[in-house]
C-alpha cells in the first residue's frame, strides 16, 4: 500500500466565520513580520554572495575580521528565520533534502556498496544541513511567506461567503 505524499504548503479549512476573522487577523500580523524578515534576508544573501563573487579580497582580509563577518552573516540568517518566522520550515525542507540524499545511499545502491556509499552521503546530508539553513534564508522566508498568504487568502475567501450581503433586496 503506497503511502499518501503530503503537499507541502497546506491548506487551511474553516468551520466558522470567528475562526477565519482570527486567522485572517494573525495572517496580516505575519505577514508584517515577514516582510520585515524577507528584507533582513534579501540583505544576507547580498553578503553571501559578495562574499563568494569576491572571494579574493575576502581571503586577503585578516581573519578576525573575515570570522567577524561570516559571523554577522550567519546570525542576520538565524535574525531572518525568527523574525520571518520560517525556522520550522527551514528545518522541514533541510531533514527532507538530507533524508532523500540518505535513503539514495542506503537502500538505492547494492550491499558492498550501500555501506560505503550510505556513510559517505549520511555524512554529507549532515554537513549540508547547516549550509542549507544558513546559505539560503531567502527561499526557506519566502515559502513561510507564501504559506501564510494561502492562509489569509483561505480566509478572506471564506469570509466572502459567509457574510450576509447588506442592502440585497
Amino acid at each position: 500500500m503506497a503511502k499518501e505524499k503530503k503537499p507541502f504548503f497546506t491548506t487551511m479549512e474553516f468551520n466558522s466565520a470567528q475562526y477565519a476573522m482570527d486567522t485572517k487577523a494573525k495572517c496580516e500580523a505575519k505577514l508584517a513580520r515577514i516582510k520585515i524578515g524577507m528584507w533582513i534576508a534579501v540583505g544576507v544573501e547580498i553578503g553571501w554572495l559578495l562574499t563568494y563573487v569576491f572571494r579574493k579580497p575576502f581571503n586577503n582580509m585578516p581573519a578576525e575580521i573575515a570570522g567577524i563577518l561570516l559571523l554577522i552573516l550567519a546570525i542576520g540568517a538565524l535574525a531572518a528565520y525568527i523574525i520571518g518566522g520560517g525556522l520550522g520550515m527551514a528545518f522541514k525542507v533541510t531533514f527532507k533534502i538530507a533524508f532523500a540524499i540518505g535513503w539514495f545511499g542506503w537502500v538505492c545502491l547494492p550491499f558492498p556498496v550501500d555501506i560505503i556509499t550510505g556513510l559517505f552521503l549520511s555524512i554529507m546530508a549532515i554537513i549540508m544541513i547547516p549550509v542549507l539553513f544558513f546559505f539560503i534564508p531567502l527561499v526557506l522566508v519566502f515559502c513561510n511567506y507564501y504559506q501564510v498568504k494561502k492562509d489569509y487568502n483561505a480566509a478572506e475567501e471564506y469570509m466572502k461567503y459567509c457574510t450576509p450581503v447588506e442592502n440585497a433586496q
